[in-house]
């Protein structure tokens, strides 16, 4: 199912790339020829209602999509955090932490539920964190905030499995900002000058 989303969602987002300009450059064209007189309102109103035709399914199945693929991936860490996993792989510019200590995850599992949702705004995320849990195969990433250095772009990034089960999902969970999580990942995330070799804690 997480799969059949994931490509849906994809495949949903591509025509934004003509819709959103193409309906830009129309409705000025549009409104440029009526007030002209190039143009009657009838027509004007007739090419509106065409173009509501198009567009309202298509923002209903991408929002539908989207929505459906975020309750799937907050289900599935909601599973995960239940199922108390005892193994968690960090990675960070390809060095990799590997943590057995069960309250060390635990610790991370409390802090992002307890962290602030906060709302998209104009940046993007940098240094990106990668939480594997080889239990389960699940993989998560945490951007932290280009503006601000105690947030972080939550996202589930699918499964470390191979062949068909292998799954690369890229929902998000939400921009987290918590001052105890920007002091988890500095403490157990690999330094940037660290070797290649996993260290165990």
């Amino acid at each position: 199912m997480d799969i059949f989303l994931s490509k849906l969602l994809h495949l949903a987002s591509l025509p934004a790339v003509v819709i959103i300009p193409g309906s830009f450059w129309a409705a000025l064209i549009t409104a440029l020829c009526v007030s002209s007189g190039r143009m009657a309102k009838t027509t004007a109103k007739g090419l509106f209602k065409l173009w509501l035709i198009v567009v309202i399914p298509w923002v209903l199945v991408l929002g539908g999509t989207a929505l459906l693929l975020h309750v799937s991936a907050r289900q599935k860490f909601d599973a995960l955090i239940a199922q108390k996993p005892s193994h968690m792989l960090i990675s960070f510019e390809g060095k990799t932490n590997e943590i057995s200590d069960r309250a060390v995850i635990d610790e991370f599992f409390h802090v992002a539920t307890q962290s602030t949702h906060v709302m998209a705004h104009h940046s993007h995320a940098v240094s990106h964190v990668t939480l594997l849990f080889p239990e389960t195969g699940y993989i998560y990433s945490l951007g932290r905030d280009s503006e601000y250095t105690n947030e972080f772009w939550f996202g589930w990034a699918g499964t470390a499995r191979s062949g068909r089960d292998r799954l690369n999902v890229g929902a998000s969970l939400g921009q987290l900002r918590s001052d105890e999580l920007e002091r988890w990942v500095t403490k157990y995330s690999p330094p940037a000058n660290a070797g290649p070799d996993t260290n165990v804690r």
